[in-house]
């Protein structure tokens, strides 16, 4: 079998190419990088009770573009929050928060949280009293920080979120998540 040596340059070519690709168009907001930890030190606690009524949602954005694109995948459970009137949206990355049997940060989100449990959330000041967030449409994102009173408890396993995982959630919120124009409106134009 003879091999041509025209597709031979153009799929080295191709594969030569595929690390800019990734870096230009897959890795999300690059200017949002720097700005996990300003964003979770100007974060305040709020106590929310989980209700009855709530959606749990999945979704997933390409991190990677090669011959197997790389997904990551994350959860978010929105719903209106009495305590503080507003929709609220918790998220949560899977693949992230691991321990021997499963992925922790995708099950509390999916299955641990019930409903009449009591939890801490951060959510960002700016954010907080900004009032495009916390409507049906731009829920106020909220990021774990530990149980406080659950019907079930299982002390450890979904009890605190490490530090490290948060910062990468909320980095991957940043990133991946927060529109652009959102980001630059709230973050970069006061800087």
């Amino acid at each position: 079998m003879k091999t041509n040596k025209y597709h031979l340059i153009g799929t080295m070519a191709a594969f030569a190419i595929f690390p800019v690709i990734t870096y230009l168009f897959f890795r999300g907001n690059g200017d949002a990088y720097g700005y996990a930890d300003k964003y979770i030190a100007d974060s305040k606690i709020v106590k929310i009770i989980i209700p009855r009524s709530r959606r749990v949602l999945s979704d997933s954005f390409v991190t990677e573009f090669s011959r197997r694109s790389k997904h990551q995948s994350f959860v978010q459970m929105v719903f209106y929050s009495k305590e503080y009137k507003k929709y609220v949206s918790v998220y949560s990355f899977a693949g992230i928060e691991m321990d021997d049997f499963s992925d922790i940060g995708k099950d509390r989100v999916s299955f641990a949280f019930q409903s009449g449990d009591t939890y801490l959330f951060y959510a960002n000041k700016q954010q907080w009293n900004d009032k495009h967030f916390g409507t049906k449409e731009m829920p106020m994102p909220l990021f774990y920080k530990e149980s406080v009173e659950t019907k079930f408890h299982d002390k450890g396993l979904y009890d605190k979120i490490n530090p490290d995982i948060l910062r990468q959630y909320v980095e991957l919120y940043l990133t991946r998540i927060l529109p652009s124009d959102e980001f630059d409106r709230l973050y970069k134009d006061k800087d």
